[in-house]
């Protein structure tokens, strides 16, 4: 079964798994969202977004991406 709670960002999967995170302290003019998609990169040894190529983001929470519809 999948948790769909949030987790500290400590316990987030770094396989490569696709997550969503929250950085409550990232907001800037041009980026209001606190949420992002985002997967460790193993290389960068960093968390990678892939809808956005904003880096400076410090995520202090993860959830699980929900399954797509059908």
């Amino acid at each position: 079964m999948i948790n769909y709670e949030w987790q500290p960002i400590e316990t987030a999967p770094k396989d490569g798994t696709r997550i969503i995170v929250n950085d409550p302290k990232r907001t800037t003019k041009s980026y209001k969202t606190k949420v992002l998609v985002v997967f460790w990169h193993k290389e960068k040894n960093e968390w990678v977004s892939t809808m956005s190529n904003d880096w400076f983001f410090k995520p202090t929470h993860w959830v699980n991406l929900p399954e797509p519809p059908q």
